[in-house]
């Protein structure tokens, strides 16, 4: 069985990410029901010197429902390689989409800190997977909550309920 371990964290502070490099990543969710979920994920990376992007890599990804313990997530996982032409007919098609930077930043750990954009802009999170030992991480002091139980926040559930769409207080509460 692919399995993925991970600690989510709301980040509070965006200042971590300023300087690093990043990739958009448009993923459309093609079906999502009782925590399972399928999607199509498009990688761009930025032109240097420039704001235009450039298809990296494309992926068919499948995800399971959490049955981790503890303050770590673990889900089944299978992903394959597609092509990006095929990947971006599919998005142009979907109703659920999200679109995201991604932003890989190394603070002891290997973090993925993804800045949320379209109808999720505002949200910003910061991700950690490995083993096991992920369930150790303290709150980084960059965090506002931990969210690695909270499905409100997992992409498919964002792409079918924006951010932007959340109540004022709700989002409020969210980042406590």
């Amino acid at each position: 069985m692919d399995t993925e371990t991970e600690r989510r964290f709301l980040v509070g502070d965006l200042s971590i990410v300023r300087g690093a490099q990043w990739q958009l990543l448009t993923q459309a969710y093609v079906f999502t029901a009782d925590s399972y979920a399928i999607r199509v994920r498009l990688v761009q990376e930025q032109i240097e010197f420039s704001a235009d992007v450039l298809d990296r890599a494309a992926f068919l990804t499948g995800k399971g429902p959490d049955f981790g313990f503890g303050t770590a997530r673990k889900r089944e996982e299978y992903e394959v390689s597609v092509s990006p032409l095929w990947a971006r007919q599919v998005i142009d098609r979907a109703g659920n989409v999200v679109t995201k930077r991604r932003y890989h930043v190394l603070m002891n750990e290997a973090w993925d800190v993804d800045e949320f954009l379209g109808e999720n802009e505002g949200l910003c999170i910061a991700e950690l997977e490995g083993g096991d030992q992920v369930g150790n991480v303290p709150l980084p002091p960059w965090a506002s909550r931990d969210i690695s139980k909270d499905p409100r926040f997992d992409n498919d559930q964002l792409a079918v309920r924006p951010w932007s769409t959340w109540p004022d207080e709700e989002r409020q509460q969210a980042y406590g």
